[in-house]
């Protein structure tokens, strides 16, 4: 789906027609176009269609044939699929893989943090997505809820590869002529038009993980993601302000290092098991102890 698309609350029947598939309803609408479930009839298999609104400028239509060469050239378990891209009726449309299920923003409560355990999961999982496009020289730029698509049984995948960048181009998106991205997941290098490197993705990652372990969205100001959910380590909360620095240099440099540390972050602490062990045995003794001297008394 595009960045600024929801999921509809009512579907519809489309009204046009694209040569080899069956449209079946309205999944999703945004400013750029609308994102439908239709079937392709050669193989009989479930699809999503992106399709653009006939927008006579040439800028939609450029940043939208760059997302279809860019999603093309991937493939990888937690990024969305593309098979097709034409166009019809003077629309481009862009067929990709049909995900059962919504986005990740309609698991989300505002001030309700998920279980640590489960956002462990659907974290990593997007981090070795990004981590994957990084290697093909390809930034994200646009990572959020919304852009996160998420099944019933819990596997996610990202999309909507709308201000995606080669890392070869090392223009800025202002130099191209593209919207920002959204001012709350957006790194501030981006939001000011200056030169973005993986550090951006690492910083609208940290976002979503902020958000997604506390219920809130950092502040500009950093507040310790433990004031808002006290279940959280020290350790986490450390690496969570690292991967949230407003300047590009204090971040982790890559995905990866971010994701090694926060999970790392989350793994219990070796020493809490010794202590509770030594613990144990203490107590052990101690009760031992005390049987015996009641029974010599």
């Amino acid at each position: 789906m595009n960045s600024s698309e929801t999921e509809c609350s009512n579907t519809s029947v489309a009204t046009f027609d694209i040569p080899g598939y069956e449209i079946l309803e309205e999944i999703g609408e945004g400013g750029m176009g609308r994102v439908y479930k239709a079937i392709q009839l050669n193989l009989r298999r479930p699809v999503a269609i992106k399709r653009l609104n006939a927008i006579p400028t040439g800028q939609a239509v450029t940043c939208f044939q760059r997302e279809c060469q860019l999603m093309a050239s991937l493939a990888h378990p937690h990024v969305v699929a593309v098979y097709d891209s034409g166009t019809s009726g003077g629309h481009h449309y862009l067929v990709m893989e049909y995900v059962p299920g919504s986005s990740l923003r309609s698991r989300m409560r505002p001030g309700v943090p998920w279980p640590t355990a489960r956002a462990a999961r659907v974290l990593d999982a997007i981090a070795g997505a990004l981590c994957y496009i990084h290697e093909q020289g390809i930034l994200h730029l646009d990572l959020k809820p919304e852009n996160v698509l998420s099944t019933e049984r819990g596997e996610v995948k990202i999309t909507d590869f709308g201000l995606a960048l080669s890392l070869l181009d090392v223009r800025t998106l202002f130099d191209l002529g593209l919207a920002e991205g959204t001012l709350d997941y957006c790194s501030p290098e981006q939001w000011h038009g200056l030169r973005l490197d993986q550090r951006s993705d690492v910083y609208s990652l940290a976002t979503l993980a902020y958000e997604l372990l506390t219920g809130r969205l950092p502040r500009r100001i950093y507040v310790s993601a433990c004031r808002h959910n006290s279940r959280l380590s020290k350790q986490v909360d450390k690496v969570l302000r690292q991967g949230l620095a407003r300047d590009a240099a204090e971040r982790y440099s890559t995905v990866e290092e971010f994701r090694a540390a926060l999970a790392d972050a989350f793994r219990p602490r070796r020493w809490r098991f010794r202590l509770i062990g030594h613990l144990f045995i203490a107590s052990i003794i101690t009760l031992a102890m005390v049987l015996l001297i009641r029974a010599s008394g």
